[in-house]
């Protein structure tokens, strides 16, 4: 264990698998960075902030994209395209990468959408709604990898108009431009 003291919850999220708040020298909350920082009374800022943090594994690279899977993905068929890896930041293809897709960024489809320009649509179920003061946070679980949660920011109106609740089966859409390469 290593202890990191932080105001950042971005930088958090990328070297945390578990955080503690603390308030006034004593713990407020303790959990996975998806359970804390989802929680408004801990980060007020969260409607406008928040941002998923995958680790992926190259599997290809070009001048115009890059083509990636989750790590903990039961198979490579479902591939997530990134915009291409700048110099500065090329890895290796046996070294995994970390991208940030805030929120705000991500769409969510009650079936497939199809002759759409976004290039990342993924299947996945929604596992909870937080209703946060100016918006609700869509958290779902990835089909092909079971532990991986997203958090969507959505108004409340959308998530009334695609009656979405818990267990359903929806598409997490985001354009390949979303995704920041850390």
């Amino acid at each position: 264990p290593i202890l990191i003291v932080s105001h950042n919850p971005i930088e958090l999220q990328l070297l945390c698998k578990e955080v503690v708040v603390l308030e006034r020298g004593q713990a407020v909350s303790q959990g996975s960075p998806m359970e804390v920082f989802t929680q408004a009374n801990i980060y007020p800022g969260i409607a406008t902030a928040f941002e998923n943090i995958l680790e992926l594994d190259l599997m290809e690279q070009s001048s115009e994209q890059t083509i990636a899977y989750l790590i903990e993905a039961k198979s490579t068929s479902q591939t997530i395209a990134l915009p291409p890896i700048p110099d500065s930041k090329k890895k290796d293809t046996k070294h995994p990468i970390r991208i940030g897709i805030a929120a705000s960024d991500l769409l969510i489809a009650r079936t497939p959408p199809v002759d759409i320009s976004a290039r990342n649509i993924i299947a996945c179920r929604i596992e909870r709604i937080k209703r946060l003061p100016s918006a609700c946070l869509v958290i779902v679980k990835l089909h092909d990898a079971a532990q991986t949660e997203l958090a969507a920011e959505l108004t409340a109106i959308a998530v009334q108009e695609l009656e979405l609740a818990p267990k359903m089966q929806v598409y997490i859409v985001f354009k390949t431009n979303a995704a920041r390469i850390y």
